[in-house]
């Protein structure tokens, strides 16, 4: 008997002091997906930072939500105070952001309740991730292997910024001040975007880009530096290394591994030692017979 597939739950980030009180119910779950998206759009997009607004077009909203339902549901937001948006201008399309209560309040995940919104979530994931997978190398989906083994220690991440937030929240005392408002704000907003991520890699939410300057993006990658040392592969911490400048010696390791079938010090399922073998560097390793050209590469990287 073959066991059946699970489906994948859908979920959503909100704000803990979100208030839907003043909206008909049958809003309640499109004002959701709206902050959701405003969220994930600081999760997966790490040059979002501080209290910037994003832009958000009328026509790409009605991608996921009914055009009936947008009207009201941003005219409350924006008239509760919840949401702040500017118009129209310099052919900017009209953008939004989170108000400071949001900001400053714990990120909440919660499932809709409504199978249409659920089902607009998966829809839309599943264009995002065919758009991605399609400027995907071999390199790459290397890589989605190893993304999808990475684990956060949910708890001890999510006590951590709870503590360092309790640390400065005297700040908000002194907002009159310039800077120490400016400092304020930007923890305010660290709290939210942190949290969101953390939970975020728990529930293995994970989403991965290739950029057009062969920049591989992910949320590990745009994940707070604070929050790293939490990560964790088949329960072995990570460690961060700067490789700017030491690709050669990398690729002596890299050619001494493959020809000696190690490939990395960390066990390798089949399906990960086949991809290592079609990367476009595999060839270029195993173009040379002589075992003392290797060595001797290695040793004029060193």
């Amino acid at each position: 008997m073959t066991k059946r597939k699970r489906k994948p739950r859908v979920r959503l980030y909100s704000s803990e002091a979100l208030d839907l009180s003043g909206l008909p119910a049958k809003h309640h779950d499109y004002a959701r997906l709206f902050v959701h998206r405003l969220i994930a759009r600081r999760i997966f997009n790490r040059r979002l930072k501080g209290q910037a607004y994003i832009s958000m077009d009328s026509r790409i909203i009605r991608q996921y939500i009914p055009g009936r339902h947008v009207k009201p549901i941003l005219d409350y937001l924006v008239g509760s105070g919840q949401v702040e948006r500017t118009g129209y201008s310099k052919g900017n399309s009209t953008r939004y952001r989170l108000s400071d209560e949001l900001h400053r309040s714990r990120c909440v995940i919660c499932p809709p309740k409504s199978s249409f919104v659920a089902r607009k979530i998966k829809e839309q994931k599943e264009r995002q991730r065919k758009k991605d997978d399609a400027r995907k190398r071999p390199v790459h989906r290397h890589l989605d292997l190893w993304l999808k083994r990475v684990r956060v220690d949910e708890k001890a991440a999510m006590q951590f910024v709870s503590d360092k937030y309790s640390e400065f929240s005297w700040l908000s005392s002194l907002a009159e001040v310039p800077m120490v408002a400016l400092v304020a704000d930007r923890l305010a907003e660290d709290r939210l975007h942190a949290e969101a991520s953390i939970q975020a890699i728990a529930i293995k939410d994970f989403r991965s880009k290739p950029c057009r300057f062969g920049r591989y993006h992910t949320n590990i990658s745009c994940f707070h530096k604070v929050l790293r040392p939490f990560l964790s592969i088949d329960g072995q911490p990570l460690v961060e290394v700067d490789v700017s400048a030491c690709q050669p010696l990398c690729l002596a390791v890299l050619l001494h591994d493959i020809k000696n079938d190690i490939l990395t010090s960390v066990p390798q399922t089949d399906e990960q030692k086949q991809l290592a073998r079609t990367l476009s560097i595999f060839p270029v390793c195993c173009a040379s017979e002589e075992a003392d050209d290797t060595i001797r590469y290695q040793k004029d990287c060193e």
